[in-house]
């Protein structure tokens, strides 16, 4: 299975055929995640670190694999997110099965991507420094004049006697305002290409997005997450 993005593949796979059994991937989505007051609270903290924000990096440092702009640590804005995040483990727990208690670690990053940014086909755990993490979440809360298309999320499900393959069925988020979904943080998933005709900061995808650990996390893996 091949996708494109102006011509570079995302995926190309030489396999046998997919196996017609295939797992169809749970995911959770919410919509008015925050009220008016926390999000444009959040929204102006974004604008306000514009010119903090750097090149996203993936762990296998693959070239031509994923285009954004991110602030690693959401410093004070942790206070409109993570409590919320919080909140939902009993329907995390309920829908992915995770375990007992509070998660021993949320990781959080800003991202905003503009014209032209991606992020083509992977896992969320596929290196030593994230194999930790459980579920993965984007929460969206772009400007309400922001005019940009594309950027939807794409969740792919799995064959269930090959996990590392795409199976033909998917699960197709539009980067809706106010809304943030939750998945289990080893499926196969991409973000597709962002137009932004304005090309202006204001006017593209902004998201928080994340991931959620239950177990002990080391202050190494801590410094080494923040680069995955």
């Amino acid at each position: 299975m091949a996708g494109q993005y102006g011509g570079i593949d995302t995926i190309e796979s030489t396999a046998a055929p997919i196996p017609t059994v295939v797992l169809s991937q749970p995911m959770l989505r919410i919509e008015n995640f925050l009220d008016s007051e926390q999000m444009n609270a959040l929204l102006g903290r974004v604008l306000d670190l514009k010119d903090v924000f750097v090149p996203s990096e993936i762990a296998t440092d693959v070239p031509n694999y994923r285009r954004s702009w991110v602030v690693y640590d959401l410093g004070n804005a942790r206070t409109e997110i993570v409590p919320m995040i919080l909140a939902c483990v009993p329907m995390l727990r309920q829908v992915f099965g995770v375990p007992d208690g509070e998660p021993s670690l949320i990781e959080a990053q800003l991202t905003v991507s503009d014209d032209g940014d991606f992020f083509k086909v992977h896992t969320d755990c596929g290196s030593p420094e994230t194999d930790g993490r459980l579920v993965s979440f984007v929460y969206y809360f772009s400007s309400e004049q922001a005019a940009f298309t594309g950027g939807d999320l794409i969740l792919y499900d799995s064959p269930v006697s090959a996990p590392s393959l795409l199976a033909s069925t998917r699960h197709m988020v539009p980067p809706t305002r106010n809304s943030i979904v939750f998945f289990r943080s080893t499926v196969w998933h991409e973000v597709t290409p962002v137009v932004n005709p304005s090309g202006q900061f204001g006017d593209g995808r902004f998201t928080v997005n994340g991931w959620l650990h239950w177990g002990p996390i080391t202050a190494a893996q801590k410094t080494q997450l923040r680069k995955s």
